[in-house]
C-alpha cells in the first residue's frame, strides 16, 4: 500500500458517481491505494432521497476507503496538504456556476497533489458543446486542472480553449471501464423481456431549449407507449439521473411502462433490444453494447443533433414507432471518425488510466503513457503563496496568473498557520516550527504575500530571509492608511490594528508589488521602500470568454463590498431618474447597505446576497443582465489609488459603464469605452442619456470590450506576474 498517496475523487453532481465509480474501484484493486470521496454541499443537497451518498459508503466499503462531505475549504485545503503526493480527480469541475465547489477547490489544490477534470459526457461543456449549450453559456468554458481528460482527439473537442490544449489527453470515457483486476464493474442482469426497449429522457437538458419540446417529447413518448401496449408489448422508461424529470414531476406513467431508475452500472444495457434518446451521453451506452439506437430531435429542430448524425433521427411518435418494430444498427464505427476514435477497447482505456494514475503517482507499473502535456526541461520555481484567506484579489492577481503558467511555475498556497488553541510563547515556538518546516519541506524560491497582514507573516518573511530566500509583498489599498470616508467603523477599526504588521511586512519584503501606479507613488512617499514594482493590469480577462448580446434589462447596477459612502455621493441623481423610469430598477450586489432615501425606491431596487467565489461573482453579474453599471468614488486619497476593476467587469460582462471623473477611470481608458461625471447635473444626464439609447449603450460597450481584450488578457497579466517573481529571484541573486 503506497504511504500517505492521495487518492482523491470530488462528488459534485449526481451523475458523477457513475463517471466516477471505475476509478475509485481502481485505484484500489490496480494501485493499491485507499480512495477518498469527497462530498461537496451541492451534492448533498440535489441527493435528497439519501440515494447515492449510500452508493458511495458502499464504494468507500469496498475499498477501504473513506467518504468526506465538505464543510468547509480551509478543512478541505489542509487535508489535501497532509499528503505527500497523489491525485484528485472531478468529473464536473470548471468556472461555470453548478462547479464552482470543486473548481475552487482545484484552484487551490497544492501543487503536489495532481488535479485531473473528466470529460463526463459526449457533448460536455469545455469539451463538445451542443448549440444551446453555448447560448446559455458562451462557447467555452475554463477549467482550473493540470490534466484534462477527454474521449477522443484533440482536433475533435472544438470547444476546448486553445490555452488548455496542452493539458488535455484523448484516454476515453471512464464510465465504460467493465473491470479490474480483481472485480468485475460491470451488470449482466437480464431484462424481464428480450424483445424490449428503453427510452431514455434527459429533460432537465438545455438541448431541449423550450418546455413545448419537453412536452412533445412526453406525449410522443406516451403515442409509442399506447401503441406497444396494443401489441402486448412493454416499453422501459430510464429517467436522467441527475434531472429525475419523470421521477420529480410524477409522472403517471402507463401500466406497460418499466421504469428504470438503477445506476448506470446497474443497467443491463445490452439485454435492450432497441433505444431512443434526445441528444445524451446515454446513446453510447448503448452503442457500445451493440444496441440499435435513435436521437430524438423536435420537428422545428432547435434541438441540435448535428454530433450524432450517425442516428436515425425521430421527430414523431411515427418514428419512434417504425423503429420499435424493426430497430437497426447504424452507429458503425468504421464510417464516422468521431464515432471510431471514442469506441475505443474497455481494456485500453482501462490501461491508460492506471498508466495516467501510476504516473501521476510515481508508483511503478509496467506500461507508459504518452501524454501531450509534458514537463519541460528548464526547473519550475516554486513559489510559496500566502493569504489570509480565499479573497478575490488572491484569484484575480495570483491564482488565475499562476494557473497559466504551470509550465514555469509550481506554487503552495498558506492561508495563514494553524496556531488557534496555542498562547504565549508556545504559539511563538508553533508558529516559527511550522514556518521553518514550510521552508524545509517545500524549499521554495521566492515567498509572496498577498494582502497578508498576520503576525506569523513577519516570522515567515523572517525565516526566508535567513535562507536568502526572496519575498514579494503585493498590495492593492493603502491597508496602513484606512479612510473613514469610505469605510464603516468596523473595517476601519481592523485596518487600524493590522497596519503596524503590515508596515513590517512591507519593511521585510524584497521587493513591493503595487496594483497602480498611483498607489506605487504613494508607498514610496511614506515608506520609501527601494524596490516598488507596478503593473500595467490588475483585473485581467479571458477574450474568448467576454459576454456579447444585445438583451439587456432596464437595470441599473452596483457591485461592492461595503462602500456605501460612495453610492451615497450619486444616490439623488439616482433617486431622480429612477422616480421618472418607473420601468428602470437599481440593483445592488455585495454587502452594500442602501440609505433611508434610496429605500424609498420601494420595489425599484433589488439588493443581491455577495457571492464570496470570484468565477461564482462574475457569472452571476453577467446573468443580471444591467445595461448600465456605476462606480461612484469619493473624491480622496484613498480612493484615487484604487484600481479600475469595476470597469473591467462590468465590460466583461457586457454592461455600459459610468464612473466618477477620477484618475482611477479616466488614466488609460478610452474616452470611448467609458462616461466620466464630476456633478449631479453630469451623472444625471449620462444616466438619462444611456436609458434613452441602447445604441450608445451598445457603441460604449462594443469599444470597452475591444479595449480590455487588447490590453487586459490573462495571458498578458500572467506573464506580468512571472516577470515580478523572476526580477525578485534575479534581484536576490546579486
Amino acid at each position: 500500500m503506497a504511504h500517505n498517496v492521495m487518492a482523491g475523487f470530488i462528488v459534485n453532481l449526481l451523475q458523477d458517481v457513475n463517471i466516477l465509480r471505475p476509478l475509485i474501484y481502481l485505484s484500489s484493486d490496480d494501485l493499491e491505494l485507499t480512495p477518498l470521496i469527497f462530498i461537496t454541499q451541492a451534492f448533498v443537497k440535489r441527493d435528497k432521497q439519501n440515494i447515492w451518498v449510500k452508493q458511495l459508503q458502499k464504494f468507500a466499503e469496498e475499498t477501504n476507503g473513506s467518504v468526506y462531505v465538505i464543510s468547509s475549504s480551509f478543512k478541505v485545503w489542509k487535508l489535501l496538504n497532509e499528503a505527500k503526493q497523489g491525485f484528485l480527480i472531478s468529473a464536473s469541475e470548471s468556472d461555470l456556476n453548478a462547479h464552482k465547489e470543486t473548481h475552487e477547490i482545484f484552484k487551490y489544490c497544492p501543487e503536489k497533489i495532481k488535479t485531473i477534470t473528466l470529460q463526463h459526457g459526449f457533448e460536455c461543456v469545455g469539451f463538445l458543446m451542443n448549440k444551446n449549450h453555448q447560448k446559455m453559456y458562451g462557447d467555452s468554458v475554463g477549467f482550473a486542472a493540470d490534466y484534462i481528460c477527454g474521449w477522443m482527439p484533440i482536433d475533435l473537442q472544438r470547444n476546448l480553449r486553445p490555452l488548455q490544449r496542452s493539458r488535455y489527453i484523448n484516454i476515453g470515457s471512464a464510465a465504460w471501464i467493465n473491470k479490474t483486476s480483481k472485480r468485475q464493474l460491470s451488470s449482466s442482469s437480464q431484462s424481464l423481456d428480450k424483445n424490449i426497449g428503453i427510452v431514455c429522457e434527459n429533460l432537465h437538458s438545455v438541448r431541449h431549449g423550450t418546455q413545448s419540446n419537453i412536452n412533445l417529447f412526453m406525449e410522443q413518448f406516451f403515442e409509442l407507449a399506447d401503441y406497444l401496449q396494443s401489441k402486448g408489448k412493454k416499453i422501459a422508461l430510464r429517467p436522467h439521473p441527475g434531472g429525475q424529470y419523470t421521477v420529480k414531476n410524477k409522472i403517471n406513467l402507463p401500466d406497460n411502462v418499466i421504469l428504470e431508475n438503477k445506476p448506470a452500472y446497474e443497467v443491463g444495457w445490452s439485454n435492450y433490444m432497441y433505444g431512443i434518446s434526445a441528444p445524451s451521453s446515454v446513446l453510447f451506452d448503448l452503442i457500445i453494447n451493440n444496441v440499435p439506437a435513435m436521437v430524438w430531435q423536435d420537428p422545428q429542430q432547435m434541438i441540435d443533433v448535428t454530433q450524432v448524425a450517425y442516428l436515425p433521427v425521430a421527430q414523431t411518435a411515427d418514428d419512434m414507432i417504425s423503429f420499435a418494430n424493426m430497430p437497426f444498427n447504424s452507429a458503425f464505427a468504421n464510417s464516422n471518425q468521431q464515432l471510431s476514435s471514442i469506441l475505443r477497447s474497455r481494456d485500453e482505456v482501462r490501461n491508460e488510466f492506471i498508466q495516467l494514475l501510476s504516473r501521476i503517482t510515481d508508483l511503478n507499473h509496467d506500461q507508459s503513457i504518452s501524454l501531450q502535456r509534458t514537463r519541460g526541461k528548464e526547473k519550475k520555481i516554486r513559489a510559496l503563496v500566502m493569504a489570509p484567506a480565499l479573497l478575490p484579489t488572491l484569484t484575480i492577481s495570483f491564482i488565475k496568473p499562476l494557473s497559466l503558467l504551470r509550465d514555469k511555475v509550481e506554487y503552495k498556497l498558506i492561508l495563514g498557520l494553524d496556531t488557534q488553541a496555542l498562547k504565549g510563547d508556545a504559539l511563538k515556538r508553533a508558529i516559527r516550527k511550522q514556518c521553518k518546516e514550510f521552508i524545509n519541506d517545500y524549499k521554495p524560491d521566492v515567498l509572496i504575500m498577498s494582502r497578508y497582514y498576520g503576525k506569523d507573516g513577519i516570522v515567515l518573511a523572517q525565516e526566508c530571509r535567513k535562507k536568502v530566500i526572496p519575498f514579494i509583498y503585493h498590495i492593492d489599498d493603502l491597508l496602513y492608511e484606512p479612510s473613514k470616508d469610505v469605510l464603516d467603523e468596523k473595517k476601519y477599526e481592523a485596518y487600524i490594528r493590522r497596519a503596524p504588521t503590515i508596515l513590517k511586512l512591507i519593511e521585510l519584503s524584497d521587493l513591493l508589488y503595487s496594483s497602480t501606479p498611483a498607489l506605487k507613488r504613494e508607498l514610496f512617499n511614506s515608506t520609501r521602500h527601494p524596490n516598488i514594482a507596478v503593473g500595467t493590469i490588475y483585473k485581467s480577462i479571458d477574450p474568448n470568454h467576454i459576454l456579447t448580446h444585445k438583451k439587456r434589462k432596464k437595470v441599473i447596477g452596483y457591485t461592492g463590498f461595503g462602500h456605501s459612502q460612495d453610492l451615497e455621493t450619486i444616490e439623488d441623481a439616482l433617486i431622480e431618474v429612477l422616480n421618472t423610469h418607473p420601468d428602470w430598477r437599481l440593483e445592488l450586489i455585495g454587502t452594500i447597505i442602501p440609505s433611508n432615501k434610496l429605500r424609498s425606491l420601494g420595489g425599484q431596487i433589488t439588493l443581491i446576497p455577495p457571492e464570496n467565489d470570484y468565477d461564482s461573482f462574475i457569472s452571476l453579474l453577467k446573468s443580471r443582465k444591467w445595461s448600465i453599471g456605476i462606480c461612484p468614488l469619493i473624491d480622496n486619497r484613498f480612493n484615487s489609488l484604487k484600481a479600475n476593476t469595476k470597469w473591467v467587469e462590468y465590460s466583461f460582462c457586457n454592461i455600459a459603464t459610468i464612473a466618477s471623473d477620477s484618475p482611477v477611470y479616466t488614466n488609460g481608458i478610452r474616452s470611448t469605452s467609458i462616461r466620466t461625471c464630476k456633478s449631479y447635473n453630469e451623472w444625471k444626464n449620462s444616466v438619462l442619456e444611456l436609458m434613452h439609447s441602447p445604441e450608445k449603450v451598445e457603441d460604449l460597450v462594443m469599444s470597452a470590450q475591444a479595449e480590455i481584450s487588447q490590453k487586459f488578457s490573462d495571458h498578458a497579466l500572467a506573464d506580468q506576474v512571472f516577470n515580478i517573481i523572476e526580477s525578485s529571484i534575479k534581484g536576490n541573486n546579486q
